[in-house]
């Protein structure tokens, strides 16, 4: 039956999920990981037609998904490159996808969506946020930045304010602006 577990959710998963039980067990407390939400409306997934087997696509999924270290994910992307050759944009969103899903565990973010005019960014109510983040915010984003809510506030991204996400393809921009303000957080959480 455990054989079975493992195959599931993959084994580096399936280990931690057993590791966290037996602290639980123990007595020990064992805090929940932030797992961000990310939906900025763009593209993110392995192409059929870039790795046609499914079962080697599924196995990149779970890798991904297992992925707990930025030079892991880096590692991860050389190696779809070197068996696969160059990303298509899809798969290259994917890996952006990724890196800021590990920006903003860092930084208490636990849900980043593209919305009318930006993008919001929820911090989780478990953060201890520092008085600096307003002011950290501000100089670096001057007046592009709105709290809507006690933990919750848009950055403005003109390509988003003029619904141009689906066609930046790539979305470039808009994952740059992203980083630099979850880069710009981790230090007032």
């Amino acid at each position: 039956k455990q054989s079975g577990n493992i195959m599931a959710v993959g084994f580096e998963l399936y280990g931690q999920m057993l590791g966290e039980a037996v602290r639980r067990l123990q007595g020990e407390k064992v805090e929940e990981e932030i797992n961000p939400t990310i939906n900025l409306r763009v593209s993110a997934f392995i192409p059929e037609d870039y790795i046609e087997d499914p079962s080697q696509r599924l196995t990149f999924y779970k890798r991904l998904a297992a992925v707990k270290k930025e030079d892991t994910l880096t590692s991860l992307k050389e190696e779809m490159i070197d068996r696969y050759g160059l990303l298509p944009f899809q798969a290259e969103n994917l890996f952006k996808v990724m890196e800021t899903k590990f920006l903003a565990r860092a930084s208490y973010v636990s849900k980043i969506e593209a919305g009318e005019g930006g993008v919001y960014f929820t911090v989780d109510h478990r953060a201890k946020i520092s008085g600096d983040i307003i002011k950290v915010l501000f100089s670096v984003f001057r007046n592009r930045v709105r709290f809507v809510s006690e933990y919750t506030f848009l950055l403005t991204i003109s390509s988003l304010e003029t619904g141009e996400m689906g066609k930046l393809g790539d979305g470039n921009a808009v994952f740059s602006e992203i980083i630099n303000c979850l880069k710009a957080l981790v230090g007032c959480v």
